[in-house]
């Protein structure tokens, strides 16, 4: 379900168009409430066009990897290191790649950490005009989607998101 961006300035006449791909790891390791453990939140925030250019060179890293067309999850270790490498070594995503990692002890808000990790990229991306924002967060339910768009929404979080379960029509997840 789609949501409006912040409120337009009417002499404004540069909207950037950003377009924020998020997802978290490390929730479903929590398998003892008193063990800690590691949750990370990956974010990628592009303009535009940028994010075609994106996605192109993610899937060319995925071949180059050795991941090819094997979920995550099926891939060894050398082969996620090896992408990620090479994202860091690429400067086309030193402004737009985010990550948050945490130590978590005992119960904790998941969804608190992962918002508050969204706006802290958004901010880090550092834009100084007006813009409108897409947020594509891979596994949320319709219910978590409006959780989240309500808690972006709020002042401290920045202008007013669009979230959804699913990548842009005719886009992968990069």
């Amino acid at each position: 379900m789609p949501y409006g961006g912040p409120r337009l300035n009417t002499r404004s006449v540069n909207i950037a168009k950003l377009f924020c791909y998020v997802d978290e790891s490390g929730q479903h390791t929590a398998t003892n409430s008193d063990r800690s453990h590691i949750f990370v939140v990956a974010t990628a925030i592009f303009e535009g066009a940028l994010r075609d250019e994106a996605e192109q060179v993610c899937l060319m890293y995925e071949h180059k990897s050795g991941k090819k067309k094997r979920k995550w999850s099926a891939c060894e270790r050398e082969n996620k290191v090896a992408f990620v490498r090479m994202i860091i070594d690429d400067d086309r995503f030193k402004r737009s790649a985010f990550v948050s990692v945490m130590r978590i002890v005992g119960q904790y808000d998941y969804d608190v950490r992962t918002i508050l990790s969204i706006a802290k990229a958004v901010r880090m991306y550092q834009l100084t005009e007006d813009y409108t924002i897409d947020i594509y967060i891979d596994g949320i339910s319709k219910t978590k989607q409006v959780e989240y768009a309500r808690e972006l929404r709020k002042p401290r979080h920045g202008p007013a998101p669009r979230t959804g379960r699913e990548a842009p029509e005719g886009h992968k997840w990069p």
